[in-house]
């Protein structure tokens, strides 16, 4: 079995059809689904064994997992001990694979067959919509050595826009996080991997979805699970033997800066005080981390005195440069792929 698909399920029946379907419609074959319905009650476990029967009176490759509601880090993790393929591809049961998904990361597999892992590029599209896929072509893509320094494209790689080795991943596993579970899965590939393939092959449509988890509004609590989360990352960027080409640095500082511009007008003033605390804490061991400890210091002088709403004007541009093409961009460095 070359794929192994992991789906994790919890309520999203309006979305679940079109996801599976997409997977349904790869034109490579070689693959098998692995579902986990996390105690899904909207009617998405039904969809799920519809799915089950109707591809395996195929000949499909098809396994639903019923399980009590758990967590997207349970579920994924119940699929990966179930997987049998050669590689590993998430795909959330609210987003859309390119129909030609499966047989680019196969193309680029055959053509380095040292990676461990292969990454192809997401594009968003709103919930709504379809997805805009751009013309289909020859696309470019490259081996990195990830042996001693880390890009940031490969850094920055979202969990499912990725095809992992299953023998590289190990024991590696999903930790039990209200945040950012999937960016330390990640990180803890790219400590184990020594090459991968990186492609600027669009294959992966990422629904936004103002309703998701993930931009569901924040609070003060969330604001902290979010800081923990970063300096979890940086730990480990910290103690890693290999270099991360300023990596840590750039999205650690970004997502700060968008962390406080979304939440910091609309907290209350104890709470206000309590997430700049938090934000500030974050920023010195961000600067420790860099060799920089006088970073939190200048930060400090610079808008220490002034007015909060400027502050969120402020903060709230810089995220405007980055939702607007900052760091968006894949940086593939390579030869044209063959025909």
């Amino acid at each position: 079995m070359r794929f192994s698909v992991v789906i994790p399920v919890y309520n999203v029946a309006p979305y679940l059809r079109a996801s599976l379907g997409s997977l349904v419609a790869q034109t490579l074959a070689d693959w098998e689904a692995i579902c986990v319905d996390d105690g899904s009650t909207d009617g998405s476990s039904e969809i799920l064994d519809e799915f089950q029967k109707e591809v395996e009176g195929r000949g499909g490759q098809w396994k639903v997992i019923h399980q009590q509601n758990a967590g997207v880090s349970a579920a994924r993790n119940a699929a990966l001990e179930a997987a049998r393929g050669e590689w590993i591809v998430f795909l959330d049961p609210d987003d859309i694979l390119h129909p030609q998904a499966l047989a680019t990361y196969d193309r680029m597999i055959r053509a380095c067959p040292d990676a461990d892992g292969a990454t192809i590029r997401p594009v968003h599209f709103p919930d709504g919509k379809s997805p805009a896929w751009p013309a289909s072509g020859d696309f470019r893509f490259a081996s990195v050595d990830l042996t001693r320094e880390v890009p940031f494209g490969v850094f920055d790689t979202p969990v499912w826009a990725c095809a992992y080795r299953r023998e590289r991943l190990g024991d590696l596993r999903f930790r039990p996080l209200a945040v950012g579970e999937d960016q330390l899965f990640v990180l803890g590939f790219i400590e184990r991997a020594a090459r991968v393939v990186q492609s600027d092959f669009a294959g992966y449509a990422y629904r936004f979805r103002r309703d998701s988890a993930y931009h569901a509004r924040r609070t003060a609590k969330k604001f902290r699970e979010d800081v923990v989360h970063l300096r979890s990352v940086a730990g480990i960027l910290a103690a890693s033997p290999k270099r991360y080409a300023q990596a840590a640095w750039r999205k650690t500082a970004l997502q700060l800066t968008g962390y406080l511009a979304a939440d910091f007008a609309r907290l209350t003033a104890a709470d206000r005080a309590l997430a700049w605390g938090e934000w500030m804490e974050a920023l010195r061991e961000v600067g420790r981390m860099n060799g920089m400890p006088w970073l939190s210091r200048v930060a400090m002088r610079i808008v220490g005195g002034t007015e909060s709403r400027l502050l969120v004007r402020l903060l709230r541009a810089v995220q405007w440069l980055k939702l607007h093409g900052l760091n968006r961009r894949l940086a593939v460095h390579g030869e044209m792929a063959d025909s």
